[in-house]
């Protein structure tokens, strides 16, 4: 098993019902963070940030390992669990609906992807719905340990909040991590693509969002692509699209997105009372 790198800090609380925990699972880590649910000048507190190699036999007993190693994950805050995956399929809510109804839900999944029954989750924004999954027995883990978790996706998040800013020339949203970039695309009217690639270089990320603008017929001097991540990645990135797009910009996020380390997506989540 590959050695996983472990930062583990316990605080005194002693009002739990004044917190929210937010813990955000990839297949390379695991955090949590907790948030004061009234007081937006309580610092945001780091409970657990770990780190691993990315490997699928290992993954599910490193994120277990994760979780035991910390007891305070267990104490009785509202929690919030961010599931980061690429095994991710929108479809239309009420298609999402009817399937479970006639519990074709996983047929209409597996048709992508792979997956048990009880490996998958679903979210439901309005009239989209996500169906996704990270690794087999981790839905029985979670359900079992952290009883009572609201469960996204990361990529549910990120489009929810997204989407609220529809512009009329359309926007593509561009968020860099370690290995995944996950872009999201809107037209006037909605939502057109929302994923996550794995990517190496910068030149990568370029060629998905100039793919995406062709692909949709976006007009390069109307359309806005707004850049969040990496510092140095995204620097590179809003230099690269600026030979080809007119408006690129890096996006306006909550100051919690400021914190060393956060995912974008705990940040979100993190602005929300």
């Amino acid at each position: 098993m590959p050695e996983i790198m472990s930062t583990y800090k316990g605080f005194r609380i002693d009002d739990t019902a004044e917190w929210k925990m937010i813990i955000y699972i990839s297949s390379t880590g695991l955090s949590a963070h907790l948030k004061h649910r009234e007081n937006p000048l309580e610092p945001i507190l780091c409970l657990a940030d770990e780190t691993w190699a990315e490997d699928e036999f290992t993954l599910l007993d490193n994120i277990e390992n994760a979780v035991y190693k910390h007891p305070q994950l267990f104490d009785d805050f509202a929690t919030e669990i961010i599931i980061s995956t690429n095994k991710l399929l929108w479809v239309p809510t009420k298609i999402a609906q009817k399937a479970e109804e006639n519990g074709e839900i996983l047929d209409l999944f597996n048709e992508i992807y792979s997956a048990e029954e009880s490996d998958i989750f679903i979210d439901t924004i309005g009239d989209l719905t996500a169906v996704y999954t990270l690794i087999p027995r981790l839905g029985s883990f979670l359900r079992r340990t952290l009883s009572g978790a609201n469960i996204n996706s990361e990529l549910s998040i990120l489009t929810s909040r997204f989407r609220k800013r529809l512009a009329e020339d359309g926007t593509i949203y561009v968020n860099l991590r370690d290995t995944f970039v996950d872009i999201i695309a809107f037209d006037s009217k909605g939502l057109l693509v929302a994923m996550s690639h794995e990517w190496r270089e910068i030149s990568d990320v370029c060629y998905y969002v100039m793919n995406l603008i062709d692909v949709w017929n976006y007009d390069k001097n109307a359309v806005q692509v707004s850049v969040s991540g990496l510092r140095d990645a995204r620097i590179n990135l809003l230099k690269d699209l600026r030979n080809h797009v007119q408006f690129v910009m890096q996006t306006m996020l909550p100051s919690a997105v400021t914190k060393d380390g956060m995912p974008l997506a705990v940040s979100l989540k993190c602005s929300l009372s």
